[in-house]
């Protein structure tokens, strides 16, 4: 029922931005009496965690990986499922409703990346570390596909090739920094 509820709404904010999701619309679109709904989501917080649940689904999201590579390559395969859900993707990146869900996952997700990027980052000065972490999720991020689609005019493919690429340059200066540095 949760997948029903949650696909019903995804269409829904497809179809007629955040603000058009409204219980009576994803009753409608899911085939459901509203009562059937409310059982499942008692408000409108709920419908939204229900949201994106579904949504990270649907766009076959992995996890974060845990290492410098892994992340490397992580924006080629999630740039382009944000393509098929624009969207839902720009109401998480300009509604307080999708910031509160973002910010949910924030720490959990700065960990991880920080945690990825331990072999690389060990030698560095903590400060450094974590310009590296912030940087590589910053490139790994819905805002940095949005800005790539607007500004660039790229499709997910192109922006993710682009962030990747631009993930793998900084791990590479690292590298030839931290290997000029044992020569000295």
């Amino acid at each position: 029922m949760l997948e029903q509820i949650g696909d019903a709404s995804i269409a829904v904010i497809q179809s007629h931005g955040i603000e058009g999701l409204t219980f009576a619309a994803v009753a409608a679109e899911a085939g459901l009496p509203e009562r059937t709904l409310y059982r499942h989501a008692a408000n409108r917080a709920r419908l939204l965690e229900i949201v994106w649940d579904r949504l990270n689904v649907q766009l076959g999201m992995p996890q974060i990986p845990d290492n410098p590579s892994g992340l490397r390559d992580l924006p080629r395969q999630t740039f382009q499922g944000f393509d098929r859900f624009e969207a839902l993707i720009r109401a998480t990146l300009h509604t307080d409703a999708g910031r509160g869900f973002r910010l949910q996952t924030a720490s959990q997700r700065a960990e991880a990346f920080a945690r990825a990027l331990a072999p690389v980052a060990e030698k560095l000065a903590a400060a450094d570390a974590e310009t590296l972490a912030a940087g590589m999720q910053l490139l790994n991020s819905a805002a940095a596909w949005e800005f790539l689609r607007d500004y660039r005019g790229l499709d997910g493919r192109g922006a993710g090739a682009v962030a990747s690429r631009l993930m793998e340059w900084l791990l590479r200066g690292i590298e030839t920094e931290r290997n000029d540095g044992a020569k000295k």
